[in-house]
């Protein structure tokens, strides 16, 4: 009774019960308004049945999708482990990455300082094949590059590497004492050539050898083995000088002259002038040769130490000059007393042979002492 027949929510209830009725078919009739609880009734228990049905099919669903959603949480975990481990395994690689990195760093500074230290005191092979070969001017360089890296191991001895040093330096002494030794070899046999022909003078011999003007200087460090091959020079040049002295005295100065034996009979004088003037010219040719084999600086040790220690190097070379030039003195002093023995010599030309001797004295004394 208290209920208002103008309340919206009676009105809604209402419109509904007519819709329902109105989609049955049923007619508001006393028989349908006495089963209206019972309509509604079955109404509602139609709606909560397929509620149930939906539900059902609705569960199923969502079972479904729980099941998906386990799989997927399982799948991420299982991720979710395999990138822990990765990244373990990324720290364990990046520690043996930076571990690698700092050995290589260690190993090219190692190899740089092995480099320098070859460098410094170590040949490169083809160094120690130019050394062991033929003379050359490659075999030159190598012998001096052994003699800075036996001065470089010195250095080694002022620190803690002395064995390291004393066994380099046996080493570089060694190869030194066998260079030196074949360079000595073959200086005697390039010398031994400069013989070989009668017309050849000193300078060109020299000029045509340039190595063997510095072999001699790269001698100088070992005296002993310079004075034999400057006894060999000297040797070899003593039998030169003496062929070309008998041959001045008998070759013919050009096409229609005479040879400086033909004025023995007519003009004693100028024999003995032409004689002095050949033996002159020749002394000062020998001169500049030894000068220049011999005196030329080398090392510091002078080569007069190997001649005689206490000879300057013009005495070294006055000493050659002495060796060489004694194989002309005995047919020189034949020819003079042949000359100052001669009958008929008159005094004007025997004053005039005595002034050229005494001239040609002083200017041999200069050269050869």
């Amino acid at each position: 009774l208290c209920t208002r027949g103008d309340s919206p929510e009676l009105l809604a209830a209402l419109e509904a019960l007519g819709a329902t009725w109105e989609a049955t078919g049923t007619k508001n009739t006393p028989e349908s308004r006495v089963q209206l609880k019972s309509t509604a009734e079955t109404r509602a228990l139609r709606l909560s049945e397929r509620v149930v049905d939906e539900s059902e099919t609705l569960i199923e669903t969502l079972s479904a999708l729980d099941a998906q959603v386990g799989k997927l949480a399982k799948c991420c975990s299982e991720i979710e482990a395999e990138v822990e481990s990765a990244r373990s395994s990324a720290l364990v690689l990046r520690a043996e990455r930076d571990r690698l990195s700092a050995e290589r760093s260690k190993t090219e500074e190692r190899l740089e300082i092995v480099e320098k230290f070859s460098t410094l005191y170590h040949l490169t092979p083809g160094e120690t094949a130019a050394l062991a070969g033929p003379v050359s001017p490659d075999f030159f360089d190598a012998l001096q590059r052994v003699q800075v890296i036996h001065a470089n191991c010195r250095m080694l001895l002022r620190t803690n590497h002395r064995k390291a040093g004393l066994a380099l330096m046996d080493k570089m002494a060694s190869l030194q004492e066998t260079a030196y030794e074949g360079l000595c070899r073959w200086v005697q046999s390039e010398c031994g050539s400069l013989g070989d022909g009668t017309d050849e003078t000193a300078g060109s011999s020299l000029s045509r050898n340039p190595l063997l003007k510095r072999a001699t200087a790269s001698l100088k460090s070992r005296p002993v083995l310079l004075k034999y091959c400057a006894e060999e020079v000297a040797g070899s040049r003593h039998s030169v000088l003496f062929r070309q002295f008998l041959d001045a005295m008998t070759r013919q100065s050009g096409p229609g002259g005479s040879s400086i034996e033909a004025y023995m009979s007519n003009d004693p004088a100028r024999y003995v002038k032409e004689i002095f003037s050949w033996l002159h010219g020749t002394i000062v040719a020998e001169q500049d040769f030894m000068s220049s084999l011999f005196d030329a600086p080398g090392s510091t040790e002078d080569a007069a130490g190997g001649l005689e220690r206490n000879n300057s190097p013009s005495d070294t070379s006055a000493l050659l000059l002495d060796r060489v030039f004694e194989g002309v003195c005995r047919p020189l002093r034949i020819r003079l007393e042949q000359v100052l023995l001669s009958s008929g010599l008159k005094v004007g030309v025997l004053c005039k042979i005595c002034a050229l001797l005494e001239h040609y004295s002083g200017e041999i004394s200069d050269l050869i002492g």
